[in-house]
């Protein structure tokens, strides 16, 4: 299978174009293809899809239309669409696209064009011949499309430029004449189509057609853009007046006599995971004149470009010149260094840089200028007038931000990826590109080192602490011939001081603080200021943080945007686009640096204490919103933000600052519940704990939070105790309630058998929010309401609870709030109208996961598989409870995972897995979740005959050892045995 781009977007096999299923799938297709072997965020997919107004299932119909495109291309080897944070990436070889089989050939033609013109023009025929029509027809305005039509598009042009000079070359003047005579008149502005004209009529004999298109071209160049032709076209005309005879081959290949090329740098290591950005700078510097590598100190930028030059010499009959600039003292001493790698000399009455262009003028040849940074205005200035003056010179540079140039290419080159999971076995750690640079330079510096199962994981977190960074790699592993792994990673909060190496290195790269200092000189004082703040961010921050949390006098918020923007461009910060803003964050060893400067400085006090403010405002803020119809939004920007808060609530403790500390963990903490994330219990524990919180109005909701976390984790006497101390101190000190502690009473005391009270208190609760005015709270009371009242029997009571619950969370707008009213609205329904039930069920699933909350999620989706498990949907059932069930484990909720494993036996047992089933029964029964809420009532009653049936087949005796093996098995291992029991039912069933 391939795809096709060069017209319209298609899927196509063996046998023609495959139905995609529709417009928005052939949409879907189309963004990622304009993005291929990119990851595509699921915002910018959402944008490319629907604009300003995408569903409120976008998530899950993004999903489901990603499955349905990887289905058709099931098979296919050279074919893969990956889930990759923070979306999705279509993987494809390089024949897969006509586009990439295009660009291929252009590349191969180039370097025949010379030696083998026939053969380059019959590539340049079969490359052309690809083409269909415009690239993305149909979707080339689209803002995702557009960068990649435009190039697509221009590259179309070089190969038809190409094309005709060789054909020009070979002196076929008749085959070309026609066809550039069409293309002038839809390409007015494009000077080496019309040279190419004016040298074909020439050179048939037309001098005055030749002269009249070069004067039509001299009108259009002078009437739209107000400029003159190139001192090459003027030369040309000169040879049409002169009746010199034409040479083609100077608009093909403009060069004079070659000159022996200097040998490709001496490649001093091999270099390692780097195959696929030497590829990107070589396809670059086939279609771009200038091509710059960027990015921070020690990130490779030299070595990727030696690779380059020493893989184009071929390219380039004049060889390959390198010019080092790191040395270079200053601007004034740019054009001697130049000079000299090039070896021009400066002639009577002209300048140096004249010299420089004359002797490069007909050099066919790639100039590299390395470590162009700290003298980048000087070397712009060379830049624009070689390329204008020298039209067969390439240039790469390598510099922390591009020269700035018209048509530069820009290349970033980002630090090695890293392990995703140090504790991964040895063979997948091996693949890593981070842990093979450290591994192969580890073994030069201590040759019996050797990766293997005990030192992989601290090799592994070296690579993740070192941010994949190639030089920090390299000093690192330079210290394995007197340390290990693991005693160098426990010792990386002393990098600066561990990392150094005196041999064989220049200067700014002998340690890790030499690169940063290196780039932290080049900064002026603003530059210097924004950079020590920011180090305050963790894990990323946006601009609104950035002036919010850094501004001062002395760097006002307004000029914040642009000092950081060239922190960016200097490549001591990443912006990522995340959505409609940009995110910004700095490597570790960058932030590390950054923050001992801030620590030097007499700002940095009041920096950590604006980022605090920063912090806490925004967590009040989302906390409140995550109740209204913005909780998405800021459900996503609060998760974006939790570094963040995590190190603003660090700060709070040290500060001693409670009224922040309490409110950052009270206004995190339903984010945290909803997303199964629980280190905001601790945060609570904590701050609840200081002395100077024990009067505070904020500490009963944080007693709340923490009796909450001991509930999940299956802790019920503790949750009752905390509770009831922050039921009594709101009492005592007279707040207004919030409602959860009686939420943990009332969850408690139902999985403790005692309804009666449970109930109270969630009545209690339903009272108490109804006088708050929060809609939100309201709506989530009255989902508890409507459950109990289903669980304990009351059919009419729970549907009366469900649909006011339905009616007020409507109001709200939030998507939790109406996933919770779903969902009691579904389990009120259970008994009575099954079907009706589980479309409610499965519509609560999906509210929930389109905001992230795994935890309604998981809740709403193990009353689901029970459900299809009933209706004989086993295979659909088992798959959802293992996913459910490992949910619950890695995020500790040991309360909803005896839920979810009371169902998990009821299934076993009604296919005949008695054994299993008697066990995990016997799990529950030692839990106390065997009345745990919620439970429809003829769930109970069938789940009480499903389990009956097991004394039957076991036989009493055979069943209450099973029962009491079964108690006595710790959790972890209980639920090892159920996704094992799951997991060979499925094969079974399978076979």
């Amino acid at each position: 299978m391939e795809f096709t781009v060069l017209g319209s977007v298609e899927l196509v096999g063996a046998d023609g174009p495959v139905p995609l299923g529709g417009p928005k799938q052939r949409l879907l297709l189309a963004a990622l293809l304009a993005s291929r072997n990119r990851v595509v965020s699921l915002d910018s997919l959402s944008e490319a899809m629907w604009g300003d107004d995408p569903p409120p299932t976008v998530r899950s119909t993004l999903q489901t239309s990603v499955s349905k495109l990887r289905r058709l291309v099931v098979g296919c080897p050279s074919i893969a669409i990956d889930t990759r944070g923070p979306g999705y990436c279509l993987g494809v070889d390089a024949d897969a696209v006509d586009a990439d089989r295009f660009e291929s050939q252009l590349a191969r033609s180039r370097s025949l064009i010379t030696d083998r013109p026939a053969d380059a023009v019959a590539l340049l025929d079969a490359a052309l011949g690809l083409w269909a029509g415009e690239p993305f027809a149909g979707f080339e305005d689209r803002p995702w499309a557009q960068a990649e039509s435009a190039r697509l598009r221009e590259l179309r042009l070089q190969a038809i430029e190409e094309r005709n000079g060789a054909l020009l070359g070979l002196g076929e003047r008749d085959a070309v004449i026609g066809q550039l005579e069409g293309l002038v008149l839809d390409e007015p502005l494009r000077e080496r189509m019309w040279s190419q004209l004016v040298t074909a009529l020439h050179g048939a004999g037309r001098q005055g057609d030749a002269l009249r298109a070069a004067a039509t071209f001299r009108r259009h160049l002078r009437d739209e853009l107000g400029l003159d032709p190139s001192a090459e076209f003027v030369a040309l005309e000169r040879t049409v007046l002169e009746g010199t005879p034409p040479d083609a081959a100077v608009l093909t290949h403009p060069t004079g006599p070659p000159t022996p090329g200097p040998a490709a740098p001496a490649r001093a290591a091999p270099l390692v995971g780097r195959a696929a950005a030497v590829d990107d700078v070589l396809d670059a510097l086939a279609t771009a004149r200038m091509v710059t590598i960027t990015g921070p100190g020690g990130v490779g930028k030299s070595s990727l470009a030696n690779e380059v030059a020493r893989r184009t010499t071929s390219r380039f009959p004049d060889g390959v010149r390198v010019v080092e600039l790191a040395p270079v003292a200053d601007g004034s001493a740019v054009i001697a260094a130049v000079a000299q790698a090039v070896d021009a000399e400066r002639r009577s009455e002209r300048s140096l840089a004249d010299a420089i262009v004359e002797v490069l003028a007909p050099q066919r040849m790639l100039l590299v200028l390395d470590n162009c940074e700290h003298v980048i205005g000087t070397v712009g200035e060379l830049v624009v007038e070689l390329v204008r003056w020298c039209p067969s010179v390439t240039l790469l540079a390598t510099c922390r931000e591009p020269i700035g140039m018209p048509g530069e290419a820009v290349r970033p080159l980002a630090p090695l990826a890293v392990p995703l999971d140090p504790s991964a076995p040895v063979e997948q750690l091996v693949g890593s590109p981070s842990v093979e640079v450290f591994v192969a330079r580890a073994t030069e510096a201590a040759p019996g080192f050797r990766l293997d199962e005990s030192n992989a994981p601290a090799v592994a977190q070296l690579c993740i602490q070192l941010d994949g960074l190639p030089l920090a790699l390299e000093l690192a592993a330079a210290r394995m011939s007197a340390m290990s792994p693991r005693q160098l990673a426990d010792r990386l909060d002393e990098r600066f001081a561990l990392l150094g190496s005196g041999h064989g290195r220049g200067a700014r790269h002998r340690s890790l603080r030499d690169v940063v200092q290196w780039s932290y000189g080049l900064l002026d004082e603003p530059e210097r200021a924004l950079f020590a703040r920011v180090s305050v961010f963790a894990g990323g921050f946006d601009l609104e943080s950035a002036e919010t949390a850094c501004a001062d006098a002395a760097l006002p918020r307004g000029t914040v945007a642009g000092v950081l923007g060239g922190l960016v461009d200097k490549s001591l910060v990443a912006g990522v686009h995340v959505g409609d803003e940009v995110r910004y964050s700095q490597l570790e060893t960058l932030r590390q640096f950054g923050a001992e400067c801030l620590d030097e400085r007499s700002d940095g006090p009041a920096v950590r204490a604006a980022h605090l403010a920063t912090f806490v405002a925004r967590a009040t803020k989302g906390g409140e919103a995550l109740d209204t119809a913005a909780e998405g939004e800021w459900a996503l920007r609060l998760d974006r933000d939790m570094d963040n808060l995590r190190a603003a609530f660090t700060t709070a403790v040290a500060f001693d600052d409670v009224d922040a500390a309490l409110r950052l963990a009270v206004s995190a903490s339903e984010l945290g519940f909803r997303a199964i994330r629980y280190e905001v219990v601790d945060w609570a524990e904590t701050v609840a704990a200081m002395p100077a919180a024990a009067e505070h109005p904020l500490r009963p909701t944080a007693l709340g939070v923490v009796g909450l976390g001991a509930f999940v984790r299956g802790e019920l006497e503790r949750a009752l105790a905390l509770a009831a101390d922050a039921v009594a101190l709101r009492e005592r000190i007279g707040v207004a309630a919030c409602g959860l502690p009686e939420r943990v009473l009332a969850n408690a005391l139902f999985y403790l058998g005692r309804p009666d009270e449970a109930l109270a208190w969630i009545d209690r609760l339903a009272e108490s929010t109804r006088a708050t005015g929060r809609q939100g709270r309201l709506a989530h009371a009255l989902y508890m309401g409507s459950v109990a009242r289903t669980s304990t029997g009351d059919a009419d009571g729970g549907r009366r609870f469900a649909d006011a619950a339905v009616a007020v969370a409507a109001g709200t707008g939030s998507p939790t709030a109406r996933s919770q009213a779903a969902y009691a609205a579904g389990l009120s329904r259970s008994d009575a109208e099954p079907a009706d039930a589980l479309r409610l069920l499965e519509e609560s699933a999906v509210l929930a996961d389109s905001v992230g909350n795994r935890w309604m999620r998981c809740f709403a989706r193990t009353e689901v598989m029970w459900l299809r498990a009933k209706r004989g949907e086993l295979d659909v059932a088992l798959s959802g409870f293992r996913e459910v069930v490992e949910t619950w484990f890695r995020g500790g909720d040991w309360a909803n995972q005896w839920l979810s494993l009371r169902y998990v036996a009821g299934v076993l047992a009604s296919v005949g897995r008695d054994e299993d089933a008697a066990l995990l029964s016997g799990c529950v029964e030692a839990a106390g979740a065997t009345t745990a809420l919620p439970f429809a009532p003829n769930e109970s009653d069938e789940l009480t005959v499903v389990m009956a049936g097991l004394a039957e087949r076991l036989g009493t005796d055979a069943l209450a050892d099973a029962r009491r093996r079964g108690g006595s098995m710790r959790a972890d291992a209980a639920v090892a045995h159920a996704l094992a029991a799951i997991d060979a039912l499925l094969a079974a069933r399978s076979a």
